[in-house]
């Protein structure tokens, strides 16, 4: 299988001692690699060291062989992200909004915005201010600025935050289609039962170390994710998997 994504020794410390310490992981094409941890574990800060939004004291990302540092051009165009709360403009449509990231896309037409505020569910809403959305439909816009690129990575900061039941599903056959198609995911969330719907991979992330990379498929008759994450945060060990 062909390598997506590839982090080594990744770190980043802030001046209060908080952050991200050594991470190792690598996601291959086509895999959901859930991303799983408390508040304040380092999951926002990770997510944005890999797609050069925090500069790390160590370590390196490489996107599909490329490294993002000696080359982050090349590297970051077949990523799309939406990580934290910025990037959309609150007194502009959704449509204005996906124009302003389409200038950095001259390759794409401009048919490209309606496909994907087609595929979020947002049509009807297009010409309608940002500033007027529920946050669930703010994360929709959010997935569609992702997505807008064509990448083959895509990276989502709790993008299940504030989605009602039509959006839970909008997004679920979202990732589920293009996974299957080859794209690749990196998906943080607090919701491990979503999670554990989409995901093929999970990585349980605590006081900004990696505890444990969990398969899918290997997980134990009878024990979910969370029972995994729960066991572990409890200081249990699961032979084989964490």
């Amino acid at each position: 299988m062909e390598t997506v994504l590839e982090v080594s020794d990744l770190g980043k410390t802030f001046k209060n001692g908080r952050g991200i310490k050594k991470i190792n992981f690598s996601i291959e094409k086509g895999n959901v690699f859930g991303l799983i941890g408390p508040n304040g574990a380092g999951k926002t800060t990770l997510m944005k060291a890999i797609t050069g939004q925090l500069k790390p004291d160590s370590g390196n990302v490489l996107v599909l062989g490329t490294d993002l540092e000696k080359d982050y051009k090349s590297a970051i165009r077949n990523v799309g992200a939406n990580i934290g709360s910025g990037g959309i403009y609150t007194h502009l449509s959704a449509w204005k909004n996906l124009k302003m990231i389409l200038r950095f896309y001259p390759d794409l037409p401009i048919s490209r915005i309606d496909e994907v505020l087609q595929l979020v569910g947002l049509s009807q809403y297009k010409h309608d201010k940002a500033s007027a959305y529920s946050m669930g439909m703010v994360q929709r816009l959010g997935l569609a600025a992702a997505l807008l690129p064509k990448p083959r990575l895509i990276i989502l900061d709790e993008p299940a935050n504030g989605l009602d039941i039509d959006g839970m599903l909008i997004f679920r056959s979202i990732v589920q289609q293009l996974s299957e198609s080859g794209v690749t995911f990196l998906i943080s969330s607090h919701l491990t039962s979503e999670l554990e719907k989409i995901c093929t991979h999970f990585g349980i992330l605590i006081e900004g170390e990696l505890q444990c990379i969990i398969e899918k498929e290997l997980i134990p008759a009878g024990k979910s994710v969370e029972d995994l994450y729960i066991e572990r945060i409890g200081g249990v060990h699961v032979a084989g998997y964490c």
